[in-house]
């Protein structure tokens, strides 16, 4: 920690400033307002105050030896910043620390004389194992403050949280410069208004090549892959007994994790059977796909190649890619059912980790994916594809995984150094991936009940236009300062997906219950509060704005429908927010802003006057 604390001690005629235990403290910052304030870096110490000439006078009160200008305002308060403006007959000179979430306030008159008024409230949420003290004179006599580590900020009407990746340093930085900069040069709103980038403290130690899936932090855990030659995915033992079940239609579900190729479809051998005495139809099905990729029917006249235990019939072959996930599912034609087994019954042969069952309980499958009863009637055989490349790639994980580990400590070292200038970032305890996206926000909704003073949340995304006097005027409009409000523009009856991005394998139902669109919602500190509260018992879904959707179902808040918070892409006169754009399109969209004042209505201002001319 290169700074501990700022005292102010007579000397003479003159009020200087020392610190306690370092000489460089870092930059003062002068002017009547922050936005106006012009940086000077400087050196302090007790020896430089005392006996040098050079020393100048900074403000009334504080005497401070300029070594050279700062680069910029932000860069200036790495350190520490000292803030001078007017108050009264006095002036107040406001510290805000860079490991520092509250701010340091010291009041004085402008003469050693009067000097009699001095308040100090600091607060330091990162002081981890050093204890700081502050010491200030007060009419001759020396006094001592701790640092209070619960000390609250103003209060706020809205706070904004912004949910935002780790490496989306180029959309933050817009954004910095279109509606947050705008929000914080104007004269009433920038009191009123919290800010906040919510991005997770630890990023993924996997490098993506190595992941099941780029939504999520599991390892893709390929060992020993078997290459060049046909795989049977299912077997049974060698005492395994056969027979007939009552099922007449059973089924399996499976996950691709590296692209395989299904040459053939089987059924199981019944010992009992004289030849193959059964009719069966086996259909592979990717899911929630109605028609079947491939079929095979087994009957007695055609009943296959008998390998093992089973009677294999080849099919149309198709490369299944990563992430595909299908369902093979098997049909007895007869009146009697099929010689069927539990997967637990089984083996399963997934080629060093290629593929992976699916099982309901495991909660690994929707109920919706089975048909039947969950169990295995035969089998498939498949290839892994493009195993040469399979071989490079696991060859070269641990040259990978050491880049990787790198580029995350050079990606910490951005944050923590954007974090300093801009003071707007929490760091919540969440690995930064999108299956983590839920548990971001609740980890906010804590930090939020835990800081700060407010009486509405607005949660949006960092790839989102927002504007935010829009926000006010509505606000005022629908009279949304009572409690239980949940303010946006709500999906009703929506589709549980099952795979993809947006994949739910948690939800059972085939709908989820109402949830706001992720570009823009406002609830009320209560509901905050509440899901702070119970943020460790709630349970996570495949994103937050449907995790957002099924928590409220558990207390029926109040929603008010808005249209103008736009669900997708486009430009609505009015909006309140609109999602999903690049930086660029962002910033332009944002000048389209300034110079309509409704960025949707700009062409057709530009029509009207070129039409008058």
């Amino acid at each position: 920690m290169r700074f501990a604390c700022l005292a102010l001690r007579p000397s003479g005629r003159r009020v200087t400033a020392w610190t306690w235990f370092c000489e460089h403290v870092g930059v003062a910052v002068t002017g009547q307002t922050k936005d106006r304030a012009q940086t000077v870096a400087f050196r302090l110490s007790y020896m430089d105050l005392a006996r040098s000439k050079e020393t100048r006078r900074l403000q009334k009160g504080i005497w401070l030896k300029p070594v050279g200008k700062a680069a910029s305002k932000e860069k200036a308060c790495e350190i520490q910043t000292i803030l001078g403006t007017r108050v009264e007959n006095g002036v107040t000179a406001l510290v805000d620390r860079a490991q520092c979430t509250g701010l340091g306030k010291i009041v004085f008159s402008s003469s050693v004389e009067e000097l009699e008024t001095v308040e100090v409230f600091l607060y330091c949420q990162y002081i981890f194992d050093l204890y700081f003290i502050c010491i200030f004179y007060k009419r001759r006599h020396i006094y001592q403050l701790a640092l209070v580590p619960q000390w609250k900020s103003s209060h706020y009407e809205v706070i904004v949280g912004v949910l935002s990746a780790r490496h989306n340093h180029e959309l933050r930085n817009v954004i910095r410069n279109t509606w947050l900069k705008h929000l914080i040069q104007h004269p009433v709103l920038s009191q009123r208004v919290l800010v906040k980038f919510i991005i997770g403290a630890r990023g993924c130690e996997v490098p993506v090549e190595d992941r099941e899936d780029p939504y999520s932090c599991r390892l893709l855990n390929i060992t020993h892959p078997v290459l060049n030659q046909e795989i049977e995915a299912f077997g049974l033992s060698e005492d395994a007994s056969s027979g007939l079940s009552e099922d007449r239609v059973v089924s399996v579900s499976f996950r691709v994790l590296y692209p395989i190729v299904i040459t053939s479809l089987g059924v199981f051998y019944d010992a009992s059977d004289v030849g193959f005495q059964r009719n069966v139809t086996v259909k592979l099905y990717q899911a929630e796909q109605e028609e079947a990729l491939f079929v095979a029917r087994f009957s007695p006249p055609s009943c296959g190649v008998q390998v093992n235990k089973l009677w294999y019939k080849p099919v149309e072959q198709f490369i299944l890619p990563e992430s595909f996930e299908g369902t093979i599912v098997w049909e007895s034609q007869d009146l009697h059912g099929l010689v069927s087994r539990n997967l637990h019954q089984v083996m399963v042969n997934d080629g060093g980790g290629v593929l992976r069952v699916l099982t309901a309980a495991e909660g690994a499958l929707p109920p919706e994916f089975l048909e039947g009863v969950e169990g295995v009637a035969g089998g498939f055989i498949y290839t892994i594809q493009e195993g040469d490349a399979l071989l490079r790639s696991l060859h070269s994980r641990p040259q990978r995984l050491k880049e990787h580990m790198r580029r995350l400590l050079e990606e910490d070292a951005l944050l923590q150094e954007e974090s300093s200038i801009y003071d707007d970032i929490v760091f919540v305890d969440v690995v930064d991936t999108y299956r983590n996206v839920p548990a971001k926000l609740l980890n906010f909704y804590q930090w939020t009940m835990e800081t700060t003073s407010f009486a509405l949340l607005l949660k949006t995304d960092d790839d989102c236009y927002i504007d935010l006097e829009a926000v006010f005027n509505r606000i005022v409009q629908k009279n949304l300062e009572g409690p239980n409000v949940w303010w946006g523009n709500f999906r009703l009856n929506w589709a549980v997906d099952r795979t993809g991005k947006w994949q739910e394998l948690e939800y059972p139902s085939p709908a989820y219950p109402a949830f706001a669109c992720g570009s823009g919602y406002v609830i009320s500190r209560d509901i905050v509060d509440w899901l702070a509260g119970n943020s460790g018992r709630l349970k996570t879904y495949q994103g937050e704005d449907v995790s957002m959707g099924i928590w409220m179902a558990a207390i029926g808040p109040k929603r008010h429908q808005d249209s103008l918070w736009l669900c997708e892409k486009t430009c609505e006169t009015g909006m309140l927010s609109s999602p999903q754009y690049s930086p660029r399109e962002l910033r332009a969209l944002w000048e389209l802003k300034e110079r309509c004042g409704d960025p949707c209505q700009c062409d057709a201002r530009s029509s009207e006057s070129a039409g008058s001319g």
